[in-house]
């Protein structure tokens, strides 16, 4: 994600091109604690499953858009925006996944959604973002002008209404189902990593629910690629759209992308930036998950778990100090910002959330943590802290912009203990 700003000095600068823009996996059931503790096992119990989407394009017009550059004002919408929500239950535990079609959501703005959510824990209503760069600034970096919030406090409620609205109705939809779980490569000229080519994640985490009858559900797709085929100032869920139609066409139910690690260059391999490569990029990725979930077995009792920490980290970047301090992202005012990493265990299968843009090289380490088959890593959830890197990455040659555009060089390394921490700690 680079806006475009210009620094008041070599380091405001440079702030303005932020990286807030900027064969058969089983299943199972839920249960979540507080900061690094569970639930004690249980039994697998009968699952089920509920789906639900509200459109969040916004409906007045002027929306800043977030991504890219300041001052770049919509000039209408080619495709609807959503907020899409699978809700999963088992033995009484309750597990929310909803992701939105905005560049990110910070931790302020994710806690009001959770105290929407009635009978569910907020640690368990986990919120994601596709990461798109044609919709509304959400974040506050992209507005006319050098540190102008682009965030339009009336879309920004209207936003968390609608996700509120989008869990809830999940939630009331959920109905006996059965699940199952595989794994796909990303198919050839799809996405690339600029600035180190060799790393790059080519998983593609598949996620499927139906009923007993056989009625489809939902289908969840999990894959790291930057949505900026499109570049100009019309509203679009760029190619996660065309991704999620490709899905709903040969399967039915409704379709959720969450975005995967995606930092640094991990970009669209396009030719250029139209509908047309957006939706062959889209198109390609969703036809290469549904072929390899169609093989993998449906499992209908689940031992659900998930662990939660929340991580304490020391803001060391000028630039988002800076940001805090005038207002522009009231988040990060202060020494000191406390996030969170999440780890949803379904048997043959795991997810691990983090909050924000992680590189390669290091998201690749945290999901070699992982101990299943099927690993689904989710990023820009629950909070989006930009850039998170190896600390070694702070000194690489290439990796100055998201260095700065980091929380600090202490977030990766805590970051990764504190995945270790959820991995590693007894059941």
């Amino acid at each position: 994600m680079r806006p475009t700003w210009r620094l008041v000095g070599a380091a405001l600068r440079i702030l303005g091109c932020a990286a807030l823009v900027p064969p058969g996996c089983a299943a199972v059931a839920i249960g979540l604690a507080g900061s690094a503790s569970a639930q004690a096992p249980t039994a697998p119990a009968p699952l089920q499953a509920g789906v639900a989407s509200r459109v969040v394009t916004p409906v007045s017009p002027g929306q800043f858009l977030a991504g890219l550059k300041w001052n770049r004002v919509a000039q209408g919408a080619h495709d609807d925006l959503y907020a899409r929500t699978l809700a999963l239950r088992a033995a009484d535990i309750t597990l929310v996944l909803c992701t939105v079609d905005v560049i990110g959501l910070l931790a302020t703005d994710v806690g009001l959604v959770r105290e929407q959510v009635e009978g569910v824990p907020a640690e368990r209503v986990l919120i994601s973002a596709t990461h798109t760069h044609s919709g509304p600034d959400t974040i506050g970096l992209w507005g006319r002008r050098l540190l102008k919030r682009g965030t339009d406090p009336k879309y920004m409620a209207f936003l968390r209404t609608r996700i509120g609205e989008s869990i809830s109705e999940a939630l009331q939809a959920l109905g006996p189902a059965e699940i199952r779980f595989a794994v796909a490569q990303t198919p050839p000229n799809t996405h690339q990593n600029r600035q180190a080519p060799e790393e790059i994640d080519h998983d593609i985490g598949v996620l499927q629910v139906r009923r007993p009858s056989g009625e489809m559900v939902a289908t969840l797709v999990n894959w790291g690629c930057h949505p900026t085929v499109l570049q100009d100032r019309m509203i679009t869920s760029d190619f996660p759209g065309y991704l999620r139609q490709q899905v709903e066409e040969d399967e039915g139910g409704t379709a959720l992308f969450f975005q995967g690690i995606v930092g640094g260059g991990v970009r669209p391999d396009r030719q250029s930036d139209t509908q047309a490569e957006a939706e062959r990029i889209g198109r390609a990725v969703g036809a290469a998950a549904v072929a390899a979930i169609r093989d993998a077995p449906w499992v209908q009792a689940l031992d659900l778990r998930t662990r939660r920490e929340a991580v304490s980290l020391p803001v060391g970047s000028l630039g988002f100090r800076l940001a805090g301090a005038v207002g522009l992202v009231p988040r990060f005012k202060g020494r000191t910002l406390t996030t969170e990493v999440n780890l949803v265990d379904l048997g043959g299968a795991q997810i691990l959330t983090l909050p924000g843009e992680v590189v390669p090289a290091l998201g690749l380490k945290m999901k070699g943590l992982l101990k299943s088959d099927c690993r689904f890593v989710f990023g820009l959830t629950s909070d989006e802290l930009a850039y998170i890197l190896p600390e070694e990455y702070f000194h690489r040659k290439g990796y100055r912009y998201e260095a700065f555009m980091s929380v600090g060089r202490k977030t990766g390394p805590r970051l990764y203990e504190a995945v270790n921490r959820l991995v590693t700690a007894p059941p």
